[in-house]
């Protein structure tokens, strides 16, 4: 049996569209979003891209909307599904992993404490 490994894609990008999360028959979740992508030359990408997760985790689509608004700036890793139905192949990008971009992580502060000096 042949291995197969997947790709995974990485783009930088705002999101400028959040769809309504959707709930599926069988307890999933999916919600689609629109990430657009400024080349250099100033060309813009849209890209449509989807996160769905069965019920066991569901609850990751429904974080996603919570953290994620339309203007931010972020980081999407997605992989590449391709369907072949009636002679057509449609493709889907399939949200994997989301960074902020530029965000940064709360660093824990050190806590000083005083000590009364020792009698030498």
């Amino acid at each position: 049996m042949a291995k197969h490994k997947t790709i995974m894609y990485k783009v930088k990008g705002k999101i400028t569209s959040i769809e309504e999360v959707k709930t599926l028959d069988n307890g999933a979740k999916v919600v689609n979003y629109i990430l657009e992508h400024t080349a250099d030359n100033a060309y813009v990408t849209k890209y449509n891209i989807g996160l769905y997760k069965g019920e066991q985790y569901a609850e990751h689509v429904d974080n996603f909307v919570k953290y994620n608004k339309v203007g931010d700036e972020v980081e999407v890793e997605f992989t590449i599904r391709s369907t072949d139905y009636n002679g057509k192949v449609y493709n889907n990008l399939n949200h994997w992993k989301l960074d902020k971009v530029g965000a940064t992580t709360p660093q824990p502060t050190a806590q000083v404490e005083e000590v009364e000096d020792l009698p030498f």
